[in-house]
Order: structure tokens, then sequence, then C-alpha cells
């Protein structure tokens, strides 16, 4: 794979193509090539033996990125629960401040734009493209 190609460490092709609509690219877009696990077969599934879920993402990307030789970013939630038919993971439960609906019931614009995962991933997004024009 190319150097510019950076590795979501999940098989979850929801959360690829949620970061891939943080970042503004999609997956296997020109600029940075954003693939998940489901591109390397052998990839392991990493035990989440962390104490915290940063713990276990580090544990993910760490262990993604040496099975990969690519850059990995991981993210860790643990748990899933039902409303609203939008989204995933937590998001039918989330109903933020200020808000009469669940995240999963939001337009992915708008959840994009109070999510912790679209904050992050919004922080995250100039490395990633300095990498890929480093490359």
């Amino acid at each position: 794979m190319a150097a510019d190609t950076v590795v979501l460490a999940t098989r979850n092709a929801a959360k690829l193509r949620e970061l891939a609509r943080i970042l503004g690219a999609d997956p296997g877009g020109a600029q940075i090539r954003l693939v998940g696990l489901d591109e390397f077969p052998g990839a392991p599934d990493v035990p989440e033996t962390g104490a915290t879920f940063e713990e276990n993402a580090l544990l993910k990307a760490r262990a993604i990125a040496d099975c990969t030789g690519l850059p990995a970013v991981a993210d860790d939630s643990g748990l899933r629960v039902p409303r609203g038919s939008g989204g995933f993971g937590y998001d039918p439960i989330f109903l933020p401040d200020g808000f009469g609906q669940t995240t999963a019931e939001m337009t992915a614009e708008a959840k994009d734009a109070i999510s912790h995962r679209g904050r992050a991933f919004r922080a995250l997004a100039p490395f990633i493209t300095a990498a890929g024009k480093a490359a």
C-alpha cells in the first residue's frame, strides 16, 4: 500500500465512513487513502487489556501499525445500545445538551459538528494531511 494510506483499526464500515466524512475524504480517495481492517485479512483482533478506553485505543493503533507498517488510528467505546436508525455505538442514547434528539436521530453533519470523534479527528486531520504530503 502507498505511504499516503492511513489505517483505521476497525472492521466497522460505519466508523470508516464517519472518519472519511469528517476528514472530507472518501475511503480510497486521492489525498489520503483511508482503509479499515477488511483490507488486511491477517490483522489481529487486539485484546482490550487496557484499564481505559484510551489505553485500549492506543493498544489497537500500535498493534495495527506494527502489523501493517502503516500509520493507524483507533478508538474504543466498548458498548452498543438501541434509539434512532442513524449512527452506531452510543448514538441511540446520546442526547446532547440543548438538543431534543439523540445523535442517532441527527443528520451526519450535525452529529459530526458536536461529537467527540468529530472533534478528535478534525484535530488529527492536519497531522494526517502533513504525513501524506511528506510521503
